[in-house]
């Protein structure tokens, strides 16, 4: 049965290799991002990252953390604590990859971080997220706009170079 776990700085190295090799067989080399930095992204991201497993087997994973509303991080930089903003109302949903496409893997992958924002907007001092955003790329512009996300300009329209042609900036009010 499928399961959705956490996605922790502090798990395996092996968890965090599948991640990454789940990451090289969906995405151009140009955009693959070192275990460091994906395990920093799990750091700053405080419970918004996690794993998508079928019988012990990586099928899909996210990638979530604060950012400035409006802007749009760097591929393969690290995202230090002081650089992510803990006082910003955006999540930036950095990466959802999944390892087959069209299975619904996604979109669960998705409600449930759309679930661990809802109840952190009920924890003591934690700061309300009023929005999410994104960067679709690979063709994904449709699915996103299924889940409610629109087109944006983003602060810096360069920044979304690093992610390829196809590259739209989208945000979902919450």
């Amino acid at each position: 049965m499928p399961t959705i776990r956490p996605l922790l700085p502090g798990d395996n190295d092996d968890d965090w290799a599948r991640v990454y090799e789940l990451q090289c067989r969906v995405y151009p080399p140009e955009w693959h991002e070192d275990v460091p930095v994906l395990r920093q992204k799990a750091t700053v991201g405080n419970g918004f990252c996690f794993l998508y497993q079928d019988q012990g087997e990586l099928m899909g994973y996210c990638l979530a953390h604060p950012w400035a509303s409006g802007q749009v991080p760097k591929l393969n930089a690290v995202v230090k604590e002081a650089t992510a903003p803990v006082t910003t109302d955006n999540l930036f949903l950095h990466d959802l990859a999944v390892a087959t496409p069209k299975q619904g893997i996604g979109k669960r992958l998705f409600q449930h971080l759309q679930q661990q924002q809802q109840q952190q907007q009920v924890q003591p001092n934690k700061g309300r997220i009023k929005s999410m955003s994104l960067v679709a790329v690979n063709g994904s512009h449709s699915f996103w706009t299924k889940l409610g996300f629109q087109r944006a300009t983003p602060l810096d329209p360069e920044c979304l170079q690093s992610y390829g042609s196809d590259a739209a900036f989208m945000v979902l009010s919450l």
